[in-house]
């Protein structure tokens, strides 16, 4: 009985770094599902995957991928988040519909929900990957201030720091090609 107890635990013993091993190993597998790849997860930046396979080490850009296993970072952790805010005709006028216009150009979904008077989320996602799959949230804050006339953005990357910037200030000119019938522009 002790010789049996014994052999269980070298048995045991020995399992474990296979254990551990298949812990870590994740399986990468393109969106439109022709390309997997195998190994033990090296690390993942917010943008790329870097796994051990057995022909070496590979980079996998992370916004074309699904992970699976148990190694994987969460779904939440590779999400983009984002907050922009400015005045409530910027937001309207010009980041809505370039937000709608990118979405319909990659094959996104666009949904809004609102959240409050001046404030609302929208959630960039890919539906045609089983399960949906959610790339980023948007919060957009409108200004109170009828003369506020900035445009400001503040994000956390997928697995990265939060960063903040300003990408308009005081207004921005639309610019046309001389033959453009297009004489003017109304606000």
């Amino acid at each position: 009985m002790l010789t049996l107890i014994r052999c269980l635990a070298i048995a045991l013993l020995a399992m474990t770094p296979l254990v551990a091993r298949a812990q870590d190993t994740v399986q990468l597998r393109t969106l439109d599902g022709s390309i997997s790849v195998e190994g033990k997860l090296l690390s993942y930046d917010g943008h790329f995957f870097r796994i051990e396979t057995s022909f070496g080490a590979v980079t996998l850009d992370g916004g074309n991928v699904t992970c699976t296993g148990a190694a994987c970072p969460s779904d939440e952790d590779m999400v983009s988040e984002a907050m922009i805010s400015g005045s409530a005709a910027l937001l309207v006028d010009l980041v809505a519909p370039l937000m709608q216009a990118f979405a319909a150009r990659q094959g996104y979904e666009l949904q809004t929900t609102y959240l409050a008077e001046r404030e609302s989320l929208w959630v960039l996602s890919d539906a045609d990957v089983t399960p949906e799959r959610t790339i980023a949230r948007l919060r957009v804050r409108a200004s109170t201030d009828p003369g506020e006339s900035d445009l400001h953005i503040s994000w956390r990357e997928a697995g990265r720091r939060t960063a903040s910037d300003v990408i308009a200030l005081d207004g921005i000119v639309a610019i046309v090609a001389p033959d453009n019938p297009s004489t003017s522009v109304t606000s």
